[in-house]
């Protein structure tokens, strides 16, 4: 499990996460995608799914966009 793919939903009414497949997420989160508050409230919902620190996750590609990778490092 080194990359894991993401769709996010920030400004959504409800944090939670769907599991489309094995490597696969639908990230919702409350923060909004002003100053990166989206992305790290993602890089935190994901930590907390899978039980990794949230140091060894980081975001690889679309910082900007709804469909982001993250790898995880070991």
């Amino acid at each position: 499990m080194n990359i894991i793919r993401v769709k996010a939903f920030p400004d959504s009414k409800k944090a939670y996460i769907e599991q489309v497949s094995d490597k696969a997420l639908r990230v919702f989160v409350r923060d909004s995608a002003q100053n990166n508050a989206a992305n790290r409230a993602i890089v935190r919902a994901v930590a907390e799914f899978y039980t990794i620190p949230e140091n060894k996750l980081r975001i690889i590609a679309g910082h900007q966009s709804h469909n982001k990778t993250i790898r995880v490092l070991e």
